[in-house]
């Protein structure tokens, strides 16, 4: 396999054990595998495609897909979403918000090991966008029930901790069940 950025940014845990066992190990005996010769024919970067890889463009893609969704819905936004829960969201952020999953998951096919196809990418993109704004809307929902703008103080300004991650709550768990149901992991 090439060494390429994917696959010295995502380097096993296996294989930094063994770069470890190996410098800090020195077997003397001459027919006995050191573990420095066992370290050495392992490739300096391997990549896991169904676990750090995949868990950390699912992240990016839940929050890629609100970073879209406020870009495009600022720019673009006339027309309300969900007033009554959420008053800034717009149809054109969801739409924006869509589009930009997608295209992370489309990205996806860029990682060695993942040959499923556009319309894999493409569908598990819209599903996990969805479950994004689902996640989102009801944890705004929880928030006007409860009479509170922000759901903590923690991170102040955006709202709170939870404000943060409702999005990635509903569609992490629904990207996971996804990929295991494609096969992909």
């Amino acid at each position: 396999m090439p060494v390429t950025f994917l696959n010295c940014v995502f380097l096993s845990p296996q294989a930094a054990a063994w770069r470890f066992i190996a410098a800090t190990n020195s077997s003397t005996e001459p027919d006995t595998p050191s573990a420095s010769a066992t370290a050495a024919s392992l490739p300096l970067c391997t990549i896991r495609p169904r676990s750090s890889s995949l868990t950390f463009g699912v992240i990016f893609s839940v929050w890629f897909n609100d970073v879209m969704a406020f870009v495009v819905g600022k720019t673009f936004g006339a027309h309300k979403f969900a007033p009554r829960i959420s008053p800034k969201k717009s149809y054109e952020g969801f739409w924006g918000g869509i589009a930009g999953t997608i295209a992370v998951w489309c990205a996806f096919l860029l990682i060695p090991g993942i040959d499923q196809g556009f319309w894999w990418a493409f569908l598990g993109g819209l599903v996990c966008s969805l479950f994004a704004v689902l996640g989102d809307l009801v944890e705004s929902r929880i928030k006007r029930s409860t009479g509170h703008k922000d759901s903590g103080k923690l991170l102040g300004g955006h709202g709170g901790y939870l404000d943060r991650m409702d999005s990635l709550l509903l569609a992490g768990a629904t990207a996971m069940l996804y990929l295991l149901l494609t096969g992909v992991i």
